[in-house]
């Protein structure tokens, strides 16, 4: 495989991650010698990320024995990933989970929040909020976004926002630009404005993109329902727009909450490029003093984020401004920016097309996305204790 091509990166890096198994046996009861112990929630304290590998991992510090998960009959709120999750492959909401996430909240008074690395106002939202029966613009979902950067109550009003600083736009843009045949850089955005806005009005976001238009890379994105990439301008003497994002966001009055370096998963040339390029970004960025976390929640897009940030980290916030701890939540998930979240909740459950990460971080395992797995954990989480059935 080419090595990245950035005179400032050594092309040998490598992040010192391992995977783990794929398929490993999820018990119930999370051993209390796994790698992130599992602690009393309201024991819990947060501390910096390891400087020591590139993934976002919500590090806890174990200050007593370790706890089981929560009892079921405790939960209050419902924390789901959307892509591969609540959502089918084909991107749909099956009417099974439809039924599910009714019944949860209008029967067991279980509110649904949508804990995801998309967009907030972008078409997926309208397309799911149709699809639950709702009433267009006039309805809202409370949810954490762009991988805890963003967090709305059920009103619009914006809790919680979180941008990247110039510098990490710069540094990434500069990298991308020296490897444009491989690579396209999307940034999240929304208008500065909307930032920490008290108004209810729904917050609309924005994807600009380092590619021209049709990029392929970037269009990739409008198969999930985000916000259709706006290319940008390249700079002089620049063959893509990576290094111009900073300053078109500055000059449109746009605020970036993350970046997502997008290539193309499936080529054999880019096999463990997902390494090297975490690599290349830390070392960019500093090396052993981290600046930034690194995500992934779907092949060909590693997701660069401010320091310390996860859906985790986003949940929290939005439990703050409830009132509840978070061993009443059930989390579901499937992928890398869900183990945090997982963790953290009193019942993480894994979709049985999750990845290995994801499945390692869990308490139990429920069926696919493809059958609604969603709505088993619901149904035997949060509607069996309360003895309901869908």
């Amino acid at each position: 495989m080419p090595p990245l091509l950035d005179p400032r990166c050594s092309s040998g890096l490598t992040n010192g991650l391992s995977k783990p198994p794929a398929g490993s046996p999820i018990q119930w009861r999370r051993s209390t010698t796994a790698s992130t112990p599992r602690i009393p929630h309201r024991r819990r304290r947060l501390v910096d990320l390891s400087t020591s590998t590139s993934t976002s991992l919500l590090r806890a510090v174990p200050l007593s024995a370790a706890s089981a998960p929560a009892d079921p009959e405790t939960i209050r709120l419902v924390a789901s990933d959307v892509d591969g999750t609540l959502l089918c492959p084909k991107q749909t909401l099956l009417p099974r989970v439809a039924a599910a996430v009714r019944a949860c909240e209008q029967r067991a008074k279980v509110p649904l929040l949508l804990a995801t690395g998309k967009a907030p106002g972008a078409p997926w939202l309208d397309k799911l909020l149709a699809a639950e029966g709702g009433s267009g613009s006039q309805q809202q979902r409370a949810g954490v976004f762009m991988q805890g950067l963003f967090v709305a109550d059920e009103n619009g009003r914006v809790l919680y926002s979180r941008t990247l600083d110039a510098s990490v736009v710069e540094a990434v843009g500069e990298l991308v630009e020296a490897n444009a045949g491989r690579l396209t850089l999307t940034a999240y955005c929304t208008s500065s404005s909307s930032s920490f806005s008290p108004s209810s009005s729904p917050v609309r976001s924005r994807v600009l993109s380092s590619g021209p238009a049709g990029d392929k890379r970037a269009e990739r994105l409008v198969f999930y329902g985000e916000p259709l990439p706006e290319p940008v301008p390249p700079l002089p003497g620049a063959s893509t727009g990576a290094t111009a994002l900073s300053d078109h966001a500055a000059k449109h009055n746009l605020s970036i909450h993350k970046l997502i370096v997008m290539f193309d998963a499936d080529s054999d040339e880019n096999q463990g490029l997902d390494e090297q390029l975490r690599a290349s970004i830390i070392a960019l960025l500093g090396g052993e003093d981290l600046t930034v976390s690194l995500t992934s929640a779907l092949p060909g897009m590693t997701e660069v984020l401010p320091p310390g940030a996860s859906k985790a980290d986003g949940l929290l916030r939005y439990l703050g401004e409830i009132e509840l701890p978070p061993e009443t939540v059930l989390a579901v998930g499937d992928a890398e920016n869900d183990v945090e979240m997982l963790l953290l909740a009193g019942i993480g459950a894994a979709v049985e097309n999750a990845s290995g990460t994801a499945m390692k971080a869990a308490d139990v395992v429920v069926p696919s996305n493809a059958v609604g797995g969603v709505a088993d954990a619901i149904e035997r989480f949060v509607l069996a204790p309360r003895g309901l059935t869908l």
